[in-house]
């Protein structure tokens, strides 16, 4: 018994890896947002297990995104962290 086409499994694969990009995506949003709040939830998410799962389910190294992150939270929502923000969604989007 078939459970798919080829095709079918690897538009399946993307869907799930875009699904778990954009989780990643929206962590790199509240670590540029203005509120503290949003950036404090994305500091004690990158040291819950959770973290290295949604990374590994969106394809992406955990140690790398981790690090860009921490990188831009050290930025507290300036401009410098906004363009290292909105520049790191641009690479992750990649499918």
């Amino acid at each position: 018994m078939s459970t798919g086409t080829s095709t079918e499994i690897d538009q399946d694969h993307t869907s799930a890896l875009k699904l778990w990009r954009a989780v990643i995506s929206q962590a790199v949003l509240d670590s540029i947002s203005e509120k503290k709040f949003l950036r404090l939830s994305v500091t004690r998410w990158l040291f819950n297990p959770d973290f290295e799962t949604v990374c590994e389910l969106a394809g992406l190294s955990p140690v790398v995104i981790k690090r860009c992150l921490a990188e831009i939270l050290k930025e507290n929502g300036s401009i410098r962290g906004e363009v290292l923000g909105r520049e790191m969604i641009a690479r992750i989007e990649v499918v």
